[in-house]
């Protein structure tokens, strides 16, 4: 709790100095709207000020002031951080025993919700031990929101199961895991909050998986194995696998879909796999009904979101797009996309390709047939379904969604909007009450260019925490800089407690002026550099140099293991220090055959891997 403490002391003092310390949004200025949130048919949206809104329809759970349907937003809670809902439009039908007769019940509306102060509270059906009790029940005397646990940062739910993650990055799952309607079906129940993974920072729960992305950028993930879901190819059928598993590195975001994953680089390149229903991957109709290899969806992406059958990204210009279903209006395009397709030789109701919906979007909310957007001026967005008594979008409308126009003549109403439109707590009597968001920025370590969900945010703790580095500014740390060879020394020189050397060296091009002077005669000293002749202090880190300069202050430990790179040849000098490097887990390479040993390391690298090697 150390490192955890020391970086909110910090947070609340740059904050007392700006006169900005946690006061409600009103008194700052005006209040603006902090999170959207699509479901299956309803809709959530949290203020600034902690104030829970809902709209839409409820499956069974009467959460609406004790109705299951709202046709526009009202208040639910207050001191709210987030809240979660499942996007999934069809959950498994599970047994459930009533007054001694078993019968089948379909998962109804679970609301995530993650306090301000931490606490989780989940609000809804509990027929599958999704609300965290311990039981279930098949019928409930009144629908309260239910007190599970403290310490939670993040929080999501499908309805039938739920997942959080504590300040600590321990993840908890509890409901069912499992796998119905694919010729395999199973199910492991966890009757109360278990920990399934450690070190997470980013859950999400789609239909059958968790994803799961951890703070050094892995993606990880259990459920089912059918149409390629976790990025292995066992057929139409699959099975269930009832522990985490590491799908892929180098991530930054994660969003799930139905039956199909995304996956976000750290390089912006979005990535997909699992079912390609609806054209949801971006990948032709014809050539891919799923797919167990991830695979480019985009690059020059920012963030993402998936729901029932489609997915949703930002591009780093603000641009949001589409992939996927569009025969509801959710892809934004209008209510005639159909095209004739050379391919099949057929027409299409919807392109498969990936659509600009907006621009100056600042996040997105992906639902079973709906999504909800907040633009950068604060103003909320959205399209799909929501005529037909669903009213997903909050305008009042519970018969028949939008007007439509064929070839600018208007011809009627649809129960879909198939074009963005202003809704929610930006339309009708709540227009212009919430003004532009206003971004939360959290110093890490006093840092302003570490962000709060980097992978490195914990090296960089650590290493401020431990006098490794003090930053390259007041409030910058550089973490994409290129890391040169004298700081690398001296970081790991730092790291033993700058022990002084008990000779000295010939280093010709280190002088005792240099900040890295008495760093490179320890360095000397143990064999880590020649003792004689020039170190090159300025030249770019290499990670062959990180990992032969950390295997060498580590006392140069024999091991000898295949890591499958092809680029690391047996005869190069650092061949058994990425050996080394791979079996403590400070480094996966930068693919499953390549290590990369030439690419310079950027600051934010060179401190995770000195973190992760810390306790060697």
């Amino acid at each position: 709790m150390r490192k955890r403490t020391r970086a909110i002391s910090l947070v609340l003092t740059v904050l007392l100095l700006a006169g900005l310390l946690a006061v409600p949004a009103s008194a700052a200025g005006k209040p603006y709207i902090k999170q959207v949130e699509a479901g299956n048919r309803g809709s959530w949206a949290v203020t600034s000020e902690g104030d829970l809104y809902g709209w839409g329809q409820c499956v069974t759970a009467k959460l609406f002031n004790g109705s299951t349907t709202s046709s526009s937003p009202i208040k639910l809670m207050s001191g709210v951080k987030s809240v979660s809902v499942s996007s999934a439009e069809n959950q498994p039908v599970m047994s459930v025993w009533n007054d001694g007769f078993n019968y089948g019940a379909a998962s109804g509306t679970v609301l995530a919700i993650v306090k301000e102060n931490g606490d989780l509270y989940t609000w809804g059906d509990n027929t599958c031990f999704q609300l965290g009790k311990g039981y279930y029940e098949a019928v409930q005397d009144s629908y309260e929101p239910y007190f599970v646990m403290g310490d939670v940062v993040k929080a999501a739910t499908n309805d039938h199961s739920c997942a959080a993650i504590t300040e600590d990055g321990d993840l908890y799952f509890w409901g069912h895991n499992i796998v119905y309607g694919y010729g395999n079906n199973a199910t492991e129940l966890y009757d109360k909050p278990t920990v399934i993974l450690t070190d997470v920072k980013d859950v999400e729960l789609s239909e059958y998986n968790v994803v799961a992305l951890k703070n050094d950028g892995s993606v990880w993930m259990m459920g089912g194995t059918h149409y390629g879901a976790m990025a292995r190819d066992e057929g139409k059928v699959g099975s269930l696998v009832n522990q985490m598993t590491k799908v892929m590195d180098g991530c930054q975001d994660i969003a799930a879909g139905s039956g199909f994953t995304m996956a976000l680089k750290n390089d912006g390149t979005l990535y997909g796999w699992g079912s390609n229903a609806f054209a949801a991957l971006g990948i032709h109709w014809n050539k891919a009904e799923y797919t167990a290899t991830p695979t480019v969806v985009a690059t020059g992406v920012k963030s993402v979101d998936a729901g029932n059958h489609n997915a949703y990204f930002i591009k780093s210009d603000d641009s949001l797009w589409v992939t996927g279903d569009g025969q509801r209006g959710q892809r934004g395009q209008g209510n005639d996309m159909s095209y004739f397709d050379t391919i099949s030789n057929t027409y299409k109701l919807y392109r498969y390709y990936p659509e600009q919906i907006d621009t100056n979007v600042h996040s997105v909310s992906a639902g079973a047939a709906h999504v909800l957007y907040l633009k950068n001026d604060g103003t909320m967005w959205g399209c799909g379904r929501e005529g037909q008594g669903l009213i997903t979008l909050g305008r009042g409308s519970d018969t028949w969604g939008s007007e439509v126009y064929i070839d600018g003549e208007y011809s009627g109403h649809s129960a879909y909007c198939c074009r963005p439109v202003k809704c929610g707590l930006s339309y009708g009597s709540f227009a212009g009450m919430f003004g532009p968001i206003q971004e939360e920025v959290e110093l890490v370590a006093g840092f302003s260019d570490v962000a709060a969900d980097a992978y490195y945010r914990q090296a960089v703790e650590w290493a401020v925490d431990e006098g490794i580095t003090s930053g390259t500014g007041a409030t910058t740390f550089s973490p994409n800089a290129p890391c040169t060879r004298a700081q690398i020394i001296t970081f790991l020189w730092r790291a033993e407690g700058s022990p002084k050397a008990e000779h000295l060296y010939g280093v010709w091009d280190v002088t005792a002026d240099k900040y890295y002077f008495d760093a490179v005669q320890w360095a000397a000293e143990q064999d880590i550099i020649d003792h004689f002749g020039n170190f090159d202090p300025d030249a770019p880190c290499t990670r062959a140099m990180a990992v032969e300069f950390m295997w060498l202050a580590a006392g140069a430990q024999a091991i000898s293991m295949d890591t499958g790179f092809t680029d690391v040849p047996a005869s190069a000098s650092y061949s058994t220090a990425v050996e080394w490097a791979v079996n403590h887990g400070i480094t996966s390479g930068t693919s499953a055959t390549t290590f990369s040993p030439d690419k310079s390391c950027t600051r934010a690298q060179i401190v995770t891997f000195l973190y992760r090697g810390s306790d060697l």
